[in-house]
């Protein structure tokens, strides 16, 4: 085991959940990490996106990332 146990929050609304969501960069460096709770489609979605950064930036190509806007995810070769 690698020592991380997964912790279940419940928020009392939908926008106190995205707040967090929003926010969850604010802990990179830390042992914390948040995930939002994604079906079973949207997991596929995001595993298809991050199979092609991968293939992509193998092939050299630079300047992308991952966007994730809360309704689909896609690649952004927009950015500096």
């Amino acid at each position: 085991k690698n020592g991380y146990r997964t912790l279940k929050v419940s928020l009392q609304n939908s926008e106190e959940a995205l707040s967090v969501i929003r926010k969850r960069t604010s802990l990179k460096g830390r042992d914390v990490f948040v995930s939002p709770d994604l079906t079973a489609m949207q997991r596929g979605v995001e595993s298809r996106v991050r199979d092609e950064f991968r293939r992509r930036t193998k092939d050299g190509e630079t300047n992308l990332r991952i966007k994730y806007p809360f309704s689909s995810y896609k690649l952004d070769t927009q950015f500096q």
